[in-house]
């Protein structure tokens, strides 16, 4: 939350000395000496009223942040406010009591009850003075509580329209594309039987992408049906040396991924991976019902030059799952093998 305009220190100064100065018209009008200011405006009583005004609002500025620091009662929004407007009521009334008593009868010279109309004079003004002090403070207040509302919502709807944007982006990835479309070529020339497959499992991965292009979470089931279309295209690229093994129960088909979760990862794996015949790649899927995880388990065997066009997209999904959970989305390499630790989404 923005800081009170209370606390600014070139408020602190400059509004009581003009505050100051702008009662003590009114106090002369009040006791039809207006006169006087003709005669000598800058005169000891617009000093006190000046003084007093700095140690009002400095005093009223102290119990404001008092009451700010007690997060249980601006929970409760009107006993907050009603508490504030009651104890600088009760602040305003004591401070300027004493202060105007002391005035009185160690500066003036007064006895102690002949200046019963002064002190109700100013205790009034400064309780006026005291409500629209409140009034002003909580208007500004709720008002930049709004406006915060309204800003973390619309950057919000940014950032998710962006992330929406750069989902969409990241499916329809060209450079998968014609890597399929040259293996396609490839196929058309061998194996016309095993072109027919490519073409469907192709399609079965773009028709999954342009479905659910709009849709921020994917069915876990539906992510892992996915993935055995793009399983079946690398191996078609690199002769069957590419594994896909999935241990994720049934019953755990409710739960959600951001959508192209697993395309992305598995994408990333192959493309960093030194995939041979002695040397073919594993993929593991397994859910860790207590920790509510996906994990995609590999051996490393890490190529030299990294893709990075698949790795800043897999980087990307980490932003992604910050918006839907708490849950840290991370990869570790440990005993010879890489893990990829998805948080799974409940809805």
């Amino acid at each position: 939350m923005k800081k009170a305009f209370v606390h600014n220190i070139i408020f602190r100064i400059v509004w009581p000395a003009f505050y100051g100065a702008m009662i003590y018209p009114i106090i002369l009008m009040v006791f039809d000496s207006i006169g006087q200011l003709t005669e000598n405006y800058f005169n000891q009583e617009m000093w006190v009223c000046i003084l007093l005004s700095y140690l009002f609002f400095e005093a009223v500025r102290l119990e404001i942040g008092m009451l700010e620091k007690i997060e249980r009662l601006q929970q409760k929004v009107w006993a907050w406010v009603g508490v504030q407007l009651l104890s600088s009521l009760f602040l305003s009334i004591v401070l300027i009591s004493g202060a105007i008593s002391i005035y009185f009868i160690e500066f003036v010279g007064y006895s102690f009850g002949t200046f019963d109309t002064e002190l109700i004079t100013f205790n009034v003004i400064f309780g006026v003075t005291a409500l629209l002090y409140n009034m002003t403070y909580f208007g500004m207040y709720f008002l930049n509580a709004r406006n915060e509302v309204l800003l973390s919502r619309e950057t919000t709807l940014r950032k998710n329209l962006e992330l929406q944007i750069q989902a969409f982006n990241n499916d329809i990835n060209p450079k998968f594309l014609y890597s399929c479309l040259e293996t396609l070529i490839t196929l058309l020339y061998k194996k016309g039987r095993e072109s027919e497959k490519f073409v469907f499992h192709l399609s079965s991965i773009y028709r999954y992408i342009l479905n659910n292009k709009h849709n921020e979470l994917s069915p876990l089931e539906a992510e892992l049906n996915s993935v055995e279309d793009l399983i079946y295209l690398f191996n078609c690229r690199h002769n069957e040396r590419i594994t896909f093994k999935n241990s994720v129960k049934k019953e755990t088909s409710d739960s959600h991924l951001v959508t192209g979760t697993l395309s992305v990862l598995i994408e990333d794996i192959i493309n960093n991976t030194i995939i041979s015949e002695h040397q073919p790649l594993k993929i593991t899927c397994e859910y860790d019902e207590d920790e509510n995880y996906l994990i995609l388990k590999s051996r490393i065997n890490d190529k030299l030059m990294i893709d990075e066009s698949t790795r800043k997209r897999s980087d990307r999904l980490q932003e992604a799952y910050s918006y839907f959970t708490s849950q840290p989305f991370f990869k570790v390499k440990a005993h010879e093998e890489s893990f990829v630790k998805v948080p799974v989404i409940a809805v």
